[in-house]
């Protein structure tokens, strides 16, 4: 099976495209509002001659044009007779929404998937699913995902494979992580997590490697891929449930996946230095530190510039439940920091330098350049929300000063991250600044500090 006739296709066919809302609108939603062309976009439906303004056909074999990819929205009784149908066209791959396969546990389920897998296998069709909700590919601008998000440039760096079509749809919402591919699974009949891992890890377009899982069918594929991952410097986070019975039960009905053992699996990732996320919001913040950061730290030591000392105390509090080292500024360091703050203020790590500063570019700028040089140190966070739609001027003080210190040091001298202080809409414009200053926004504090010692312990 070659996964290249999925993510790039050029001749698609949307099978039950339909005026209704549902899977067959919905495709040709995102595919009308991402790609660039639509133009080898066919539609097939049985009962119509037109649909969206553009021609119908009530057959495949209706279509003048060679397929070379079936987007299949129908339902589970269609589905093999329009691989048989796609196959005199010469389809290559096809993308199935349609559930009720072998995740629903029955004989009739697991029998028709046996059967699409047979017809598949025979008519040499890459299947993607069933039960999934397709993919994105921002690398070949090919949009075959069923669910609808937010229109916005996605384009990025981290490959997400899940076989959960909801949580591959939650990464699509986020505004903090931007995309080569978006990958659901699904069942995984016959290309599996593991065939779409060791497949996205070649890509040179992906740094990240993130994985949403319930089960593994292949080991070997999966330490294959973890391997390849190391060998090639990429970042893998992993979000795998299974360490409860009751989460074993549930992957168990939703994909049909079965679990490996727990011990088993986090002695894999930690032999590959890869990092296992709690939930999702984890997995999302550990994976756009990795996209974004220029450098990693050259040690464990982190050090956090605050604007107050209510931040300051905080940071404490929450970094030493992570373990995290706040040491010492060096002489140096310490006395010119002394110098530059209000004398009000008191030299310390965590440090509150008081929010004179978040309005004095220069002063800023100086206090983060020399905490760059200082060898002691090796992240430096800097705590600020970023809240959407206010009349602060703060943001463009902060960022103009990184953005100075940065291009006086340089964006790979020393690791720099934005800590809020609470869960919010991101004001993307200073998001996307700071991203181009290779400074990513972690998210609230738990889960900053939960997510920067995992970084740390890899290091």
């Amino acid at each position: 099976m070659n996964i290249d006739s999925l993510f790039k296709a050029k001749n698609i066919v949307i099978v039950g495209i339909s005026e209704n809302k549902g899977f067959g609108k919905d495709v040709w939603t995102n595919m009308s509002t991402y790609m660039s062309n639509t133009d080898n976009v066919y539609f097939v439906n049985p009962k119509r001659d037109e649909m969206f303004g553009r021609k119908c056909y009530r057959a495949i074999s209706d279509i003048e044009v060679n397929i070379d990819l079936l987007v299949i929205c129908s339902n589970k009784n269609t589905v093999i007779n329009s691989l048989i149908e796609g196959s005199k066209k010469n389809a290559k791959a096809a993308v199935v929404y349609a559930s009720g396969f072998s995740e629903v546990g029955d004989e009739e389920g697991i029998g028709l998937e046996a059967e699409l897998v047979k017809t598949a296998k025979e008519l040499d069709i890459t299947l993607m699913g069933p039960n999934c909700a397709g993919f994105n590919s921002f690398n070949d601008n090919i949009f075959a995902f069923a669910f609808l998000s937010e229109k916005r440039d996605r384009k990025g760096n981290v490959a997400f494979v899940s076989q959960s079509g909801q949580l591959a749809l939650s990464m699509m919402d986020s505004n903090q992580t931007k995309l080569s591919y978006c990958i659901s699974s699904g069942n995984g009949a016959i290309l599996s997590v593991e065939d779409y891992l060791l497949y996205v890890v070649e890509d040179d377009n992906t740094k990240v490697v993130s994985c949403y899982i319930e089960g593994i069918k292949n080991l070997d594929k999966f330490e294959k891929f973890l391997s390849r991952a190391k060998e090639l410097n990429k970042k893998v986070v992993v979000l795998k449930i299974g360490r409860s019975k009751k989460a074993r039960e549930i992957s168990e009905y939703h994909t049909g996946s079965k679990g490996i053992d727990d011990v088993l699996f986090n002695d894999l990732l930690k032999k590959y230095n890869a990092i296992r996320a709690i939930d999702l919001e984890e997995l999302i913040t550990i994976s756009n530190v990795f996209s974004v950061l220029k450098t990693l730290p050259k040690n464990k030591n982190v050090c956090s510039l605050n604007l107050s000392g209510g931040e300051a105390g905080i940071v404490c509090e929450i970094a030493d439940d992570y373990g995290i080292n706040f040491p010492d500024f060096n002489k140096e360091t310490a006395e010119f920091l002394a110098e530059q703050l209000p004398f009000y203020a008191t030299v310390h790590n965590p440090l509150d330098m008081t929010v004179t500063l978040s309005y004095d570019t220069e002063h800023f700028s100086k206090v983060l350049e020399l905490v760059m040089e200082d060898d002691n140190i090796g992240m430096i966070i800097i705590s600020y929300t970023l809240l959407l739609n206010i009349d602060d001027e703060c943001p463009y003080y902060i960022t103009e000063a990184i953005k100075r210190a940065v291009e006086n040091k340089g964006v790979d001298k020393k690791p720099i991250l934005m800590l809020p202080f609470i869960s919010n809409t991101r004001n993307l414009e200073y998001q996307e600044k700071l991203r181009e200053l290779a400074v990513p926004i972690l998210s609230a504090p738990m889960y900053a500090f939960s997510a920067i010692k995992k970084i740390l312990d890899i290091l």
